[in-house]
């Protein structure tokens, strides 16, 4: 079974820079299939079961959903456990549990919707605008995730930007020589509002600028663009690797279940759950053109109803 990782994407998703950036670090050989900023996604939607965020991340038949989970793909890839969250401490997955929600909801939301507008339409039509706009609205609906008024967003991310100059100021990552999970996710907030203002990390913040040009100059990796075509013929071609037996013992594996984040785009994929531990879940989907694909979630972050 090909051992590349594939990532579906498109080029302004903040979270899949948090990913390509990781893969820059390592030097990482991958393929690339660029998707739609919003639904639908034909091509993907055989291979994720209709998961409504991204990026999504494929190995053969096996697909996985969520930076979470991802990441932990790639410590496993590349060896580096500190990309993966159950080999951080308690504090550490805190912090970047709190990077992922409450920064990232405010990156968006201190960026003046006339500003969002005139960025987004430097890269695409204005008919496109407003369906992404429409289609954020949408996906926001029925979810816990709060996003603070302008005026208080952008105070956020200062004060991000200023307790991450004293975070790195006596080294050059969060954690010392070199980065963990917590720098990556630390970056592609900023990163998204940086592009979208067209502004960069202020000159005073010294420590942080260093730290922010660091990651940034990682770049992507050793990127392979392939067709969406492609994705779906490997999957075919392939079968989805064994399950543990530790991650058999769940009292709902073998049963037809629902799983959906909880926070926002709030869309299940249905399936049987074939394994389960305290930081996975494992879903599989069988189709007569694709035969089987394991679908991959974070037990954290994500809702499962029996059907």
């Amino acid at each position: 079974m090909s051992k590349v990782l594939i990532l579906h994407h498109y080029e302004m998703s903040p979270f899949s820079e948090k990913v390509r950036a990781m893969f820059g670090y390592c030097n990482l050989e991958w393929q690339s299939v660029l998707t739609s900023a919003m639904p639908p996604r034909p091509l993907l939607l055989p291979l994720a079961g209709g998961y409504r965020r991204i990026p999504v991340a494929q190995i053969g038949a096996d697909i996985f959903c969520d930076t979470r989970i991802i990441s932990a793909e790639v410590a496993t890839l590349t060896q580096r456990p500190k990309f993966a969250m159950p080999s951080l401490s308690a504090d550490e997955q805190a912090y970047i549990e709190y990077l992922d929600s409450d920064i990232f909801s405010a990156a968006f939301s201190a960026i003046s919707p006339l500003t969002l507008m005139s960025s987004l339409l430097r890269r695409m039509s204005p008919l496109k605008v407003f369906a992404l706009i429409r289609d954020r609205l949408s996906m926001a609906k029925g979810g816990n995730l709060r996003r603070p008024s302008a005026k208080k967003a952008l105070m956020i991310i200062r004060k991000h930007m200023q307790d991450l100059d004293q975070r790195v100021s006596n080294a050059q990552y969060l954690q010392g020589d070199s980065p963990t999970l917590a720098d990556f996710s630390a970056f592609h907030s900023l990163w998204f509002y940086f592009a979208m203002t067209r502004t960069k990390p202020p000159s005073e913040l010294s420590n942080f600028a260093a730290w922010y040009a660091r990651i940034a100059d990682f770049g992507h990796g050793k990127r392979q663009e392939i067709s969406p075509e492609s994705a779906l013929d490997i999957a075919k071609k392939a079968l989805p690797r064994a399950i543990p037996d530790s991650m058999r013992e769940d009292e709902n594996v073998g049963r037809r279940v629902q799983i959906s984040p909880s926070d926002y785009g709030l869309v299940a994929v249905e399936g049987v759950l074939v394994g389960a531990d305290s930081e996975r879940l494992i879903l599989a989907k069988t189709s007569e053109d694709l035969g089987e694909v394991n679908v991959h979630f974070p037990r954290h972050g994500y809702t499962l109803n029996v059907v």
